[in-house]
């Protein structure tokens, strides 16, 4: 039998264990990024985790594994083929991560308003073109021994640590939107309607949640 090729063995490998592990390792490197990012720009460590609990940055765990699988489907396709693509993926993305955001909790994270060529502030010329070339570096550089790596975490271990970190995110996460949904309410003036919402907004009060989300801001402010 002949020698399987990289791009073969990604494509026998992608599945939802991998991809997971994936979003959740991309999640954590664009919370540290983020951070030593604002490290450098303002002199201080400022926490850009989109989740109540944990070091999760999502919608760097998104385009972490929109770039992988786009990285396995444009293995040996044309230079600008797949830079276009990694450009346009990275931009959507974030564009609907920022429509998201918006019309489920009034908020917004990013703004770039101030670009070139900007669409509500969610997207821009510049940084679609930064995704461009971070899709490029990342297929030229990361891609090959990240794809092996990955396809290697299949042991039955892995698969119930999967399982139980699953979990966990989905918990994470919804109890994060509850948690936006009452911030949001709260900044309206709607009350608590009920005993899980007063157990939210006791816990997870308006200066717990502003220093926890230090750069959402509400529309309007």
């Amino acid at each position: 039998m002949k020698d399987l090729t990289v791009q073969e063995k990604s494509v026998r490998g992608i599945s939802y264990p991998l991809l997971f592990w994936l979003f959740l390792l991309g999640s954590v490197l664009g919370f540290v990024l983020e951070g030593v990012w604002c490290l450098l720009r303002k002199g201080f460590w400022e926490s850009h985790s989109a989740t109540l609990w944990g070091p999760f940055c999502i919608i760097y765990g998104l385009g972490a594994a929109a770039m992988y699988c786009l990285s396995v489907l444009l293995d040996g396709r044309h230079p600008a083929l797949r830079f276009c693509a990694f450009a346009l993926a990275g931009s959507g993305v974030e564009l609907l991560s920022g429509i998201f955001q918006q019309v489920c909790f009034g908020t917004y994270s990013w703004d770039y308003s101030h670009h070139a060529f900007s669409i509500g502030g969610k997207i821009s010329l510049s940084m679609t073109l930064l995704w461009g070339v971070l899709g490029m570096v990342f297929m030229k550089w990361v891609f090959p021994p990240l794809a092996a790596f990955l396809n290697s975490l299949c042991g039955k271990g892995w698969r119930i640590a999967c399982g139980v970190c699953t979990a966990f995110m989905c918990v994470n996460l919804l109890m994060t939107g509850a948690a936006l949904d009452r911030w949001d309410s709260r900044h309206k003036g709607t009350p608590p309607q009920n005993a899980l919402e007063q157990a939210i907004d006791s816990r997870f009060d308006d200066s717990w949640m502003a220093k926890r989300y230090p750069n959402m801001k509400f529309f309007g402010e």
